[in-house]
């Protein structure tokens, strides 16, 4: 068991030993969990700023594919309308909207097509 400070409902401090103002509770509890004043809880996961950290993530692991992309049309062995590179570079674009406003991360197209 730890003693914690509350304030406003959040955990603001863990200390060993008993204090002024901190109430007892299990040593799992950490600065920032909740506290209603009867229970303790984790608070709610941020699932905006997970879906933009992702869609980072996405983009960064899509660009190999994007170069091969941009090597193929400048060799001549597709074009930037065909269906599977206008499919990817929507792809992207939805990517990089999720990544700054969190919406939920598009379903990668395969490309070339059917691969």
């Amino acid at each position: 068991m730890a003693w914690f400070k509350i304030e406003s409902g959040i955990v603001i401090q863990k200390q060993p030993d008993q204090g002024e103002g901190f109430i007892e509770a299990p040593d799992d509890v950490v600065c920032g969990y909740l506290y209603d004043g009867e229970n303790f809880s984790q608070p709610p996961v941020d699932i905006a700023e997970e879906n933009k950290a992702a869609a980072r993530q996405a983009l960064t692991a899509s660009d190999l594919t994007m170069d091969r992309i941009a090597e193929g049309v400048s060799l001549g062995l597709t074009t930037w309308t065909t269906a599977d590179v206008i499919a990817f570079v929507q792809y992207r674009r939805s990517l990089r909207t999720a990544a700054t406003t969190g919406v939920a991360l598009p379903e990668r197209p395969s490309y070339p097509a059917g691969t």
